[in-house]
C-alpha cells in the first residue's frame, strides 16, 4: 500500500480487505504501465486514484455505519434565533468527511468541504450554518482556498471551481491540461491573479481573472500539498513518489531549493507569516522546519504517532498547529498507532505547547482565525471543532481597538 494511506479502526479483517485491495491494483498498475496508449494511461490514473482514496472511503463508510445519524444540523432554539457558543465548540452539519477547512481573510466566514462534494459556509460569530455550496458533481473536495478580498472562493476536485461567496453560484471551471488528472491541493496567492493547483505529476499556476494556465511545473507524483508565501514570490509543493519539498520561484518558474529529509509522503506545506520559514510534514510522522532562503533544516518536530496531514502557523508565526492521522499502515506492513489529535507547537523553542483531543477521526485540516483567538480543526469524523488560543507565545502587547465578539465569548490575550 501506498505511503498516503491512513486508515482508522481496523481490526484483522479490515487489514485482508485493504490488503487484498492494494495487491490487485498493484497487478493491475504493472500491467497497464507495459501497455502503450493514452487509455491504459488514463486507467493507470484511475488506479492511482483508487489506491490514494481507499483510506478515506474505508473510513467514511465505518463511521457513517456506526453513527448514521452524524452530520444531523445543529439544533436552534425555539424561537430560531441564533444560539450563540462559546469556545470549544463543536460545529455540526456535514454527512461526510470534512477534507479542508479555511477562514476568509476578514475572519467573518468559515467554509469547510466535504468527501460529498459539499461546501458549508459558517459564521463565526454565532457558530451557525449560513448555506452551502453544491455543484451536484458529488465529487470529494480535497483542498479549498479564499480570494485575498474574500469574495471568491477555489475548491478542488477533477477541476478548479471559482465560486462567487455572496452569490454562491460557479464563476469559472478550470479543468487540467491531462483530463484524467485530480486536482489535490490549492492556495491562493496574496493578489487576485495567481492560484496554484497541486495536481497528478504538475503544480499548476493559473490566473484566475482570465481563466487561463500561466505555467506548469513538473512533479514525479501526486501533489497533495501545495503553499505560496506570503508576499507570493515563493512556491512549494510535496507528495508522492518523492520525499522531497520542491520549491520554486513564483514568477519565473525556476527550481530554487528541493529539500531533502523526509522519509515518506508529504501531506502538508505551510509557510511563516513573514515568509522566512517552510513547515512540511508527512507519512513520516515528522513536521521539519527549513530556513527559506538557504534551504537549510531548522528543526525536526516529533510526537504525532500515526501521519501528519496538515499545518497552519499562527497569524504571530510563533505557533504551529498540526493534525494527526488515523491507524497508518506502511508499506512493509507496519502499523503506526491512532492519532486523531491537534498539536500546538513552539516555533521559537522548537517544543510541543500541548496536545488537543477530542476528534474522532483522521484531524484533515487546521487553520487559525485571522486575529489569532482561536483555532478551527476539521477532521474525517465530519465534525469541526474551535479551539481557543488564549496565551499568544509571543507575549507582545496587541492592539486594544477593533475587537470583536467572536462565537459569544469575548478573548483576549494575557
Amino acid at each position: 500500500m501506498p505511503e498516503a494511506e491512513h486508515i482508522e479502526g481496523r481490526d484483522d479483517p479490515w487489514s485482508l480487505v485493504v490488503t487484498a485491495v492494494g495487491s490487485a491494483l498493484d497487478d493491475c498498475e504493472r500491467a497497464l504501465s507495459d501497455t502503450p496508449g493514452g487509455v491504459a494511461g488514463e486507467a493507470l490514473a484511475f488506479s492511482r486514484f483508487l489506491r490514494a482514496e481507499l483510506p478515506r472511503l474505508l473510513e467514511d463508510w465505518q463511521t457513517r455505519r456506526a453513527d448514521p445519524a452524524r452530520g444531523a444540523p445543529v439544533d436552534q432554539s425555539a424561537d430560531d434565533r441564533p444560539v450563540e457558543v462559546a469556545l470549544p465548540a463543536t460545529l455540526q452539519g456535514h454527512a461526510a468527511a470534512v477534507r479542508d477547512i479555511a477562514f476568509s481573510p476578514d475572519g467573518t466566514t468559515l467554509a469547510s468541504a466535504d468527501n460529498d462534494g459539499l461546501v458549508r459556509l459558517w459564521d463565526t460569530r454565532t457558530g451557525q450554518g449560513t448555506g452551502g455550496l453544491h455543484d451536484n458533481h458529488s465529487l470529494a473536495i480535497l483542498s479549498l482556498a479564499f480570494s485575498p478580498a474574500g469574495t471568491t472562493l477555489a475548491t478542488a476536485t477533477t477541476a478548479l471551481t471559482l465560486w462567487d461567496v455572496t452569490s454562491r453560484t460557479v464563476t469559472a471551471t478550470l479543468h487540467p491540461q491531462n483530463p484524467a488528472d485530480r486536482i489535490w491541493s490549492v492556495a491562493h496567492g496574496p493578489a487576485d491573479d495567481l492560484v496554484v493547483t497541486g495536481n497528478n505529476h504538475s503544480v499548476q499556476l493559473w490566473n484566475p481573472k482570465t481563466t487561463r494556465t500561466t505555467r506548469t511545473l513538473t512533479h514525479p507524483g501526486s501533489v497533495f500539498a501545495v503553499a505560496l508565501s506570503p508576499d507570493g514570490t515563493t512556491l512549494a509543493g510535496g507528495g508522492t513518489d518523492t520525499h522531497d519539498v520542491l520549491v520554486w520561484h513564483t514568477r519565473t518558474g525556476r527550481r530554487r531549493l528541493v529539500l531533502s529529509g523526509h522519509t515518506g509522503t508529504i501531506h502538508a506545506l505551510a509557510f511563516s507569516p513573514d515568509n522566512r520559514i517552510l513547515a512540511s510534514a508527512g507519512y513520516d510522522r515528522t513536521i521539519r522546519l527549513w530556513d527559506v532562503h538557504t534551504g537549510h533544516a531548522v528543526a525536526t518536530l516529533t510526537g504525532h504517532t500515526s501521519a501528519v496531514m496538515t499545518l497552519a502557523f499562527h497569524p504571530d508565526g510563533t505557533v504551529l498547529a498540526s493534525g494527526g492521522a488515523a491507524v497508518s499502515i506502511t508499506p512493509s506492513g507496519a502499523r503506526y498507532p491512532d492519532d486523531h489529535t491537534v498539536r500546538l507547537w513552539n516555533v521559537l523553542t522548537k517544543s510541543l505547547i500541548t496536545t488537543l483531543t477530542g476528534h474522532t477521526g483522521t484531524v484533515s485540516s487546521v487553520a487559525f482565525h485571522p486575529d489569532g483567538t482561536y483555532l478551527a480543526s476539521g477532521s474525517f469524523d465530519t465534525t469541526i471543532r474551535l479551539w481557543p488560543i488564549n496565551r499568544p507565545i509571543n507575549h507582545q502587547p496587541r492592539p486594544t481597538t477593533g475587537r470583536r465578539r467572536l462565537l459569544g465569548r469575548r478573548h483576549r490575550h494575557e
